[in-house]
């Protein structure tokens, strides 16, 4: 008996250690939802809370990517793609990929406000601007370069976590490569 015991102890001991140093570089087991769920509960205790909110982020960027991306699938098959799209990576990689995610969204939504605020601009220098007109679209064009401002923060804050942990941003990615 003392020898299975001690037979167990190794084995158990050999299996806490196989698994690598740095949480960030264990896989993600998301070989179905049920496998996600438990791998997540099991590697919480891992992470640091801020790991664990970067995680959380990459979680819902990647699942927005694929709703709005993959939009003539059924959500059982974007999920079936989603999970085998981060099934065995790395929880560093799919951090990295949920705020590149990130960033090309934030890019869409710049863009879009870019174009809102030139709309703007273009009817306020319309001769039949009244007085009342001028001040709201002067008022309106100011939060719209507030909101243009906030993204662009944002997107440089997510370029910095992508940074350290080792990826690519667009500042790093050679000019051929760039699609901006």
């Amino acid at each position: 008996m003392p020898r299975a015991a001690l037979t167990l102890s190794l084995l158990l001991l050999g299996l806490a250690g196989c698994g690598p140093a740095d949480p960030l570089d264990r896989k993600i087991d998301a070989e179905s939802p049920t496998a996600l769920a438990i791998w997540h509960r099991n590697q919480a205790r891992a992470f640091s809370p801020l790991e664990l909110q970067r995680f959380d982020r990459a979680q819902k960027e990647l699942q927005w990517f694929v709703v709005t991306e993959w939009q003539g699938l059924d959500p059982q098959a974007q999920q079936a793609k989603w999970r085998d799209h981060v099934h065995r990576v790395t929880v560093r990689q799919f951090i990295i990929q949920g705020h590149q995610f990130a960033n090309l969204r934030l890019e869409r939504e710049r863009a879009d406000q870019r174009r809102l605020l030139l709309l703007h601009d273009q009817l306020l220098l319309r001769p039949s601007t009244g007085v009342d007109d001028y001040q709201r679209l002067r008022h309106t064009m100011l939060r719209i370069g507030q909101q243009i401002d906030d993204l662009t923060a944002e997107i440089a804050a997510n370029d910095a976590v992508i940074a350290a942990l080792g990826g690519a941003t667009p500042a790093t990615v050679p000019r051929a490569k760039r699609h901006d």
